[in-house]
C-alpha cells in the first residue's frame, strides 16, 4: 500500500474560483468538454490556470405562456381589442 502524505502542496485546497473561458457558449443537451480558468485567491502564491473538463447538460421541458398582446414585425406592441 503507498502511503501519500496530505501535507504535499497537490493535496492543498487551493482557495479561488472557476470561470468558463467562453461564458456565451449555450451547448446542446449532451457532454460537452468546456476550458475553464480557475484563478486562485492567493495569486503570488499559485498560478492561474486553464484546464478542460466535461460538462453534463440535462435536456429540459419549457412552458412558454403567450400574452394577449400582438407582435408587429416593425418591432412595436399594440394590445389586442377585447
Amino acid at each position: 500500500m503507498e502511503y501519500l502524505d496530505p501535507t504535499l502542496p497537490e493535496f492543498e485546497d487551493v482557495p479561488g474560483s472557476f470561470a468558463f473561458k467562453t461564458p456565451s457558449t449555450m451547448p446542446d443537451a449532451g457532454t460537452y468538454e468546456a476550458t475553464v480558468t480557475f484563478t486562485p485567491t492567493q495569486t503570488w502564491r499559485y498560478n492561474t490556470v486553464d484546464i478542460t473538463v466535461d460538462v453534463e447538460v440535462e435536456q429540459r421541458e419549457i412552458t412558454v405562456t403567450a400574452l394577449t398582446d400582438t407582435k408587429i414585425y416593425n418591432g412595436t406592441t399594440a394590445s389586442s381589442p377585447t
